[in-house]
């Protein structure tokens, strides 16, 4: 990961995951809440994307190709940022949740997850925690662990 891409993604991380002062919410969580896919796509994601609506997401947050960001944090599985940024995106945003869980290249995630929750050695505790939660979250839907399965 170049070097501005790194410093980006610590202060992306640092902004949504800042609790404010005062009870008030925090506008970058919310907004990561309500990230829409750019790209769009099949019919599954658009009755997705209008459950994510309906639910107050997907609407009016910011849109990002969730193909080229899944792939991107495949790549990077083995970096601690690009774990707690999975993670981030999993728990803060149910479209992206939905997308990975529908995604015919679960491997595509699964493999470098796995490999790199294989190469405790080399990781920090707080990753192979995300790690382990992150794996837990995917497993928890039927339909991905059917697909594993398969």
């Amino acid at each position: 990961m170049a070097h501005l891409g790194t410093e980006s993604l610590k202060l992306l991380l640092v902004l949504v995951h800042h609790a404010p002062w005062g009870g008030k919410g925090n506008p970058f969580r919310l907004a990561l809440g309500r990230l829409g896919d750019a790209e769009g796509g099949d019919g599954a994601a658009a009755s997705a994307a209008e459950m994510g609506a309906a639910a107050g997401e997907g609407r009016g947050g910011p849109r990002v190709p969730f193909r080229g960001l899944f792939e991107a944090v495949c790549q990077h599985m083995d970096t601690e940022l690009a774990t707690l940024l999975l993670y981030s995106l999993l728990h803060g945003s149910r479209m992206f949740a939905d997308f990975v869980t529908r995604s015919g290249e679960v491997a595509g995630l699964m493999t470098p997850l796995l490999h790199s929750l294989y190469a405790i050695a080399s990781k920090s505790t707080s990753q192979l925690y995300l790690l382990l939660i992150i794996l837990l979250m995917l497993t928890q839907n039927q339909a991905l662990t059917r697909a594993l399965h398969a």
